[in-house]
């Protein structure tokens, strides 16, 4: 009997070790991200990550510890065969969650998810890269390591005959019972990582360097952390109200108070600018998507100004937003906010009405409706990561992507240099014959992992290069646009998607969420700074307001240039969520279950506004 607790023991430790060894592979693999890392960063990577390993672990052996317990009754061969299968795959699964976790990460900075490792089968390119080599290497991956880790389980359990020589014990039914409360045993590690809110990757997080708590993260359990389905859900979050006594939400309307914040009459949908920027109602609309480009790095708001010298000269010529926030951050998550003027950017699982909302609900769609033509550029594989059927849901008819580009301009594994997409965006400008309006949508690529660009305008710094191109190729855009005649037209709104890891800072920080965003063209009659606080949301209410639409549809939308309304900017991650308003800024840490964040002049005047929101969508 002591060889079967000694195998259901050992079937366990195996898949721990295996998990454990991964992370170092992990950072390996992404050395450029972690090559600055101390030893003892390595280390808690892989101490910090172990309770996440333990539960993973013991999820994979409560299987094979039925399995074992059919030996008690029976020294039959069946046991070991399905055994065999068993571990076949389970190494599979293994590998695939760990191969796929490597290759997902430089294009999204975030772990495994369910759907990432769906698409492994289904949609292979999302995952690997859209070329047949970067598929089969991926795949070739995954069998090379799925045989690793069956060897490794063969020659510890499976290459025995032991068991089936040994004698079936006196007492079957007393071990059995022993073996069903080890069985059980299993489930503490198990709930322990569960919890009250569900599975919670968040216990490995112990650095406020966001790729060190990522590479802590089991890639197994973060898949099934985020799968909502058999009884496994998203943690459930819920911020307590707090109210004052016999008040109800939505009672208090003066300005400023609760109702002001989501309440579409008050926020005054229909209320006129308090000032019209534009020279014409149907201006030309191009919103170029900086990607991963925080404020820090412009030198308008005090960043090298080497980084961004193209940017810095535009800025005087156009209309500077100073205090705009990303709503969270993830890039996909950035652009739903900018189109849908959705609040939960991606990472909050629980905004769940502005989640929610309809696609349909889009800027684009209402200028197609006005008779405008849409078209979105990338460099990406819009197909393969799947936004090409999202961003068509939004309006968009034409798209430039990496698979419209030769394989000579594909130097990264997720696509297409900036320059050649805004040279092909230029050549459809210069030979357009068309008059009717038109909204186009650009977004940069080359500012994200492994930041290798074509261009070395800063020396020595990988990132800091990266943005320079993108800056330099953004310039190089607009300067060869003022030579068209859509100029004249034409209202340029250049911001960015999310703050990527870049530079490095806490998650719940204000600047993790400050981006720019920067209004030119020749459509616009105004320069100058606006300091009124805003986020990726409100951009679609102020534009359709400055062209004289009703943006009633978009419920958490602020119009920018609007005195009517109160002003503020709702950021969140998985971790935490503020409000960030002139004279307040309030960020929550869920882990920490306190405020991280209560900035400005009246501190702590946004803790019950920031309740009162979550409130009017989490109803």
């Amino acid at each position: 009997m002591k060889l079967r607790f000694r195998y259901f023991l050992l079937t366990y430790v195996l898949f721990v070790v295996i998990f454990v060894f991964e992370k170092p592979l992990f950072m390996l693999r992404h050395l450029s991200q972690f090559k600055s890392a101390s030893f003892s960063e390595w280390m808690n990577v892989i101490w910090n990550g172990l309770s996440l390993d333990l539960s993973a672990a013991a999820w994979l052996t409560l299987i094979p510890g039925l399995l074992l317990t059919i030996t008690i009754w029976s020294r039959k061969k069946l046991w070991r065969r399905l055994a065999k299968v068993y571990f076949v795959l389970a190494s599979l699964l293994m590998a695939g969650a760990f191969v796929a976790d490597m290759a997902v990460y430089p294009t999204t900075g975030s772990k495994l998810t369910a759907s990432s490792l769906g698409a492994l089968l289904s949609e292979p390119t999302a995952v690997f890269g859209s070329s047949v080599w970067s598929v089969l290497g991926g795949f070739l991956a995954v069998l090379i390591f799925a045989l690793l880790f069956y060897v490794i389980f063969h020659l510890c359990l499976l290459g025995s005959e032991k068991l089936e020589r040994k004698l079936l014990p006196l007492n079957p039914l007393l071990f059995t019972l022993l073996f069903v409360v080890m069985e059980a045993v299993l489930l503490v590690p198990v709930l322990g990582s569960m919890g009250a809110k569900g599975m919670d990757v968040s216990k490995a997080y112990f650095s406020e360097n966001k790729r060190l708590n990522l590479a802590a993260v089991n890639p197994l359990y973060s898949a099934m952390a985020t799968y909502q389905g058999n009884g496994i859900a998203l943690p459930e979050i819920k911020f307590p109200i707090a109210r004052k006594s016999g008040e109800k939400r939505g009672e208090n309307t003066e300005k400023g108070g609760d109702a002001a914040l989501f309440d579409p009459a008050v926020n005054g949908e229909q209320a006129k600018p308090s000032r019209m920027v534009l020279t014409t109602p149907k201006p030309n609309v191009l919103v170029v998507v900086m990607k991963n480009m925080p404020a820090s790095l412009w030198g308008a708001f005090g960043g090298d100004k080497n980084v961004t010298v193209c940017l810095n000269e535009l800025v005087p010529q156009g209309l500077l937003f100073s205090h705009i926030y990303a709503t969270g951050t993830d890039g996909r998550g950035g652009i739903r906010a900018l189109l849908n003027g959705k609040v939960n950017a991606g990472d909050d699982a629980n905004a769940n009405n502005g989640g929610k909302a309809s696609a349909t609900v889009s800027l684009v769609n209402v200028l197609r409706s006005e008779g405008y033509l849409a078209a979105y550029y990338s460099g990406i594989d819009l197909d393969g990561t799947g936004l090409l059927n999202e961003l068509k849901t939004n309006g968009f008819q034409g798209f430039v992507s990496q698979n419209n580009f030769s394989t000579d301009d594909r130097q990264n594994s997720w696509g297409v240099h900036d320059f050649p997409v805004f040279n092909a965006l230029l050549a459809e400008l210069r030979s357009e014959k068309t008059q009717k309006p038109w909204i186009r949508m650009v977004q940069t690529a080359s500012a994200q992992p492994p930041y290798t660009v074509p261009y070395h305008r800063v020396k020595g710094q990988l990132e800091n290069n990266a943005f320079a191109y993108s800056d330099a190729c953004l310039g190089h855009f607009i300067s060869e646009l003022k030579k068209l005649p859509q100029w004249e037209k034409t209202l340029v709104v250049v911001t960015s998607d999310c703050v990527g890891d870049y530079p490095k800072q806490a998650e719940l920080a204000t600047g993790r969420f400050h981006i720019p965003l920067l209004l030119l063209g020749g459509a616009l009659k105004e320069t100058g700074t606006v300091a009124t606080y805003g986020s990726q949301t409100d951009l679609a209410a102020t534009l359709l307001a400055q062209m004289g639409l009703s943006h009633k549809d978009f419920t958490y939308s602020k119009d920018l240039l609007s005195e009517a309304v109160p002003h503020f900017a709702y950021v969140s991650t998985a971790n935490g969520y503020g409000l960030l308003s002139a004279d307040n800024q309030w960020i929550y840490d869920l882990k920490a279950e306190k405020a991280v964040v209560d900035e400005g002049s009246e501190k702590g005047k946004n803790e019950d506004l920031l309740k009162a929101f979550r409130e009017s969508f989490e109803k």
